[in-house]
């Protein structure tokens, strides 16, 4: 299995068991995609309005994937990822798992 595929599969994986109750895996994966959305924008330290504009999306847009109060699709999340220089990957990765010890117990 490539590494590209072990990358998404651990993620599915995380994301399911996160989820509580009441939530979808779409749910969690928004929630996902907006703290690091939220995270990098700071990091960039730019503003919304500045990052929107270079991603050509509308700043109402950007606050709505960052609370996870829409469900991008992949063109979004390729524009957004450009605007703050980064892989669609790290907009997908989960902030808080630590991929490492996943990525062992996988093997």
């Amino acid at each position: 299995m490539c590494a590209e595929n072990k990358f998404f599969r651990l993620n599915f994986y995380k994301v399911r068991s996160t989820l509580s109750a009441d939530m979808s895996i779409t749910d969690a994966t928004k929630k996902i995609i907006g703290e690091n959305v939220r995270r990098l924008r700071v990091q960039s330290g730019k503003n919304v309005e500045e990052l929107a504009g270079t991603a050509g999306v509308a700043r109402g847009y950007w606050y709505e994937v960052e609370r996870a109060a829409t469900n991008p699709t992949v063109e979004m999340l390729e524009l957004i990822a450009r605007a703050l220089k980064v892989s669609v990957r790290d907009l997908l990765e989960d902030p808080d798992g630590d991929t490492k010890s996943k990525r062992r117990k996988a093997s």
